[in-house]
């Protein structure tokens, strides 16, 4: 099972090339949909771990959320309103470590690629798990799970296979015959607490990735991308980045957009950095087959994807 973990992830997360390759920027003559080719740095380190005030935009490092930390000193931009109690709200309301605080691998190592302007306060769920879509799906299920939620956390396996968590807490677990065909086999009690859940998601992180995510999910037009979306890319390889946040041009001409990610190997979820050391993307909205650069992925502008239940 490890060693089919480790491949299939090698093909759902791109990791198809050496790893000093996965951790650098991006260069001209990169291909859509695969990993950044060796580059120069985004920008000097430093300025990764300080407080920060440009003309558009505040790191405040008082604030321990996304949105208390990250201010918007844009005249042209707004952030619309989102509805209270939503996930869009829900992932505004998530809390960050301090500033300066390095993204970490599994193992407790520090991340050699240092492209975050921030990290999520979670924790990492199993060893060398956690990554690409995964991260994705850890957010949704947690906003879930906090609001009781339960019959809308269920994901499926590449397989096919649905994985709901209603039927995990009634005591079910997942069995696989001699022809890896998964099935429900009632094995254990009834489990409601936390730990067990994060169990669960082990489950899915293992048999699940950003194939079989973008196979759930509707299609969302730019203009109308809210966070809690996604940018994915669901092919072999793959890749798939949270939408956190979205700033919106007065004139309607362009957006600006935070995104998380996990990576391989597996780390904790981080805000992606622009590359002038911005939290927030700029999008032209006029060109709809463009692309988008992060740090460590290119994506087309078509690959917003939508929650079919948000």
């Amino acid at each position: 099972m490890r060693i089919n973990r480790i491949l299939y992830s090698m093909l759902v997360c791109g990791f198809l090339s050496p790893m000093n390759d996965l951790y650098a920027q991006r260069s001209e003559g990169e291909t859509v949909g695969n990993p950044v080719p060796v580059g120069q740095e985004v920008r000097p380190g430093v300025r990764l771990y300080t407080e920060e005030s440009q003309a558009d935009y505040k790191i405040d490092a008082k604030g321990n959320t996304i949105l208390t930390r990250y201010i918007n000193q844009d005249p042209n931009y707004y952030r619309p309103e989102v509805e209270k109690g939503s996930y869009a709200e829900w992932l505004l309301s998530r809390e960050l470590y301090p500033v300066g605080y390095k993204t970490h691998l599994y193992d407790g190592s520090v991340k050699s690629h240092e492209c975050q302007v921030g990290v999520l306060k979670y924790d990492l769920i199993g060893q060398d798990l956690q990554q690409c879509a995964d991260a994705a799906m850890r957010l949704r299920a947690e906003y879930l799970y906090e609001n009781n939620q339960y019959d809308k956390i269920h994901f499926k396996f590449t397989s096919g296979f649905r994985c709901d968590y209603k039927k995990w807490r009634m005591g079910f677990r997942v069995k696989f015959d001699t022809k890896s065909q998964a099935s429900w086999v009632r094995t254990a009690g009834l489990s409601y607490d936390y730990d067990s859940f994060k169990n669960y998601l082990k489950l899915v992180f293992t048999y699940a990735g950003t194939y079989s995510l973008s196979k759930e999910m509707i299609p969302v037009s730019i203009e109308d991308v809210k966070p809690g979306d996604l940018l994915i890319n669901g092919g072999m390889p793959g890749h798939a980045v949270t939408v956190m946040d979205v700033l919106k041009s007065k004139d309607n001409k362009t957006v600006k957009m935070m995104f998380s990610q996990s990576y391989m190997p597996a780390q904790e979820i981080e805000i992606l950095m622009n590359g002038d050391g911005s939290p927030w993307f700029t999008i032209d909205l006029s060109n709809k087959d463009g692309m988008i650069y992060t740090p460590e992925y290119t994506f087309k502008k078509t690959l917003f994807m939508r929650w079919k239940d948000q």
